[in-house]
């Protein structure tokens, strides 16, 4: 798992004597953007931060095995994040539907500051949840896709709604534009309740095709062939972040494929180390820099809830992004054909 770099020392006290708020958070954002987001984050064990008197809290929707995955372990990196930045306090919890309502009066009794709920189930309960803590501020990470809508205008809730679909539309888009034999893989998905995410990847595809006179397959693949000449194969796989690593490691170094990954860099992550020269890019949610964004905001008394401080994260806002390149490069036009699609998609869908 990727470590977190540990931030300089930042005196909160006098940042903001000297400063003002509005350069804290600058600060803070540009400290956020050193950062590389990649895997799993794991806590420095000296971070080099002076403690302050606040405490965030998370709790999150772990998967069968109790992992938090996708949009949650993004919140996981985040919350971690603002305990190496800004010095503040953690608590968390690893949740269900059935359990939510305790391990959130066990957060609540534990005096925290402000709280981030991330878990699609959780959307119909997280505003019962801020309503009878009026004291505590939240934030939700959830997706634009789900049913359970949260109510917007709640004062002390801030909502985070990342456009799934729109994430898998730039992913079939950017792995149609790289495939060489027109079959891309949505590798390890067809078991994963993906918020959206499979039919974006093949409204992209077929967006690219639109645009180039191709014909792009979208397959399921269980399995990655060695040979992508062979019938049902693939040279682009799409990486779900809750993926197998351990079988999928193996698979992608044997098959030579191209890969696109959906959460944190990759390339940063250890976890993909023997298949760097194949990764293509990782399409990230910005949902640490939305954490850490509001934590610092807290911590001045600047916390906006309600329908101002809630937003859905779009390819065009800056909320869905494209990591850095390393070993290959984007093909000439590619950003600006994803910045026109994505524009139309969501002047057609806000």
């Amino acid at each position: 798992m990727g470590e977190v770099v540990p931030a300089p020392s930042l005196k909160l006290d006098s940042v903001l004597k000297t400063s003002g708020s509005s350069r804290f958070r600058a600060i803070a954002l540009a400290i956020l953007a050193s950062f590389v987001l990649g895997g799993c984050a794991t806590l420095p064990a000296d971070a080099p931060v002076e403690k302050v008197d606040y405490k965030t809290c998370l709790i999150t929707q772990g998967d069968a095995l109790g992992r938090a995955t996708g949009l949650n372990e993004l919140s996981e990196y985040g919350v971690k994040q603002a305990v190496v930045t800004y010095g503040v306090g953690l608590e968390s919890a690893s949740s269900s539907s059935a359990k939510y309502n305790s391990d959130l009066k066990n957060l609540a009794k534990k005096k925290c500051n402000s709280i981030v709920v991330s878990g699609p189930d959780f959307g119909a309960l997280v505003a019962a949840s801020a309503v009878a803590n009026p004291g505590i501020n939240f934030l939700y990470i959830g997706t634009a896709q789900n049913p359970a809508r949260v109510d917007g205008s709640i004062g002390n809730l801030a909502v985070y709604e990342v456009d799934l679909v729109e994430a898998g539309m730039v992913q079939g888009y950017l792995a149609a534009s790289i495939s060489k034999v027109h079959r891309i893989g949505l590798y390890q998905q067809p078991i994963v309740a993906d918020g959206g995410i499979q039919a974006g990847v093949r409204a992209g595809a077929r967006i690219f095709d639109e645009d180039n006179k191709t014909q792009t397959s979208v397959l399921d693949v269980v399995a990655l062939l060695a040979d992508y000449s062979m019938p049902g194969s693939v040279d682009v796989a799409l990486i779900p972040s809750n993926a197998n690593l351990e079988v999928a490691i193996p698979e992608l170094v044997n098959s030579k494929a191209n890969i696109i990954a959906l959460g944190g860099d990759a390339y940063e992550n250890d976890f993909f180390k023997d298949v760097r020269s194949q990764l293509f890019t990782s399409v990230r949610p910005e949902v640490a820099t939305r954490i850490m964004e509001m934590i610092a905001a807290d911590l001045e008394g600047e916390f906006i809830g309600g329908s101002l401080g809630s937003t859905t994260a779009t390819f065009g806002n800056g909320g869905i992004k494209l990591t850095p390149e390393h070993e290959q490069n984007y093909p000439a036009g590619l950003l600006d054909a994803i910045k026109h699609f994505t524009l139309d998609y969501e002047t057609k869908t806000r």
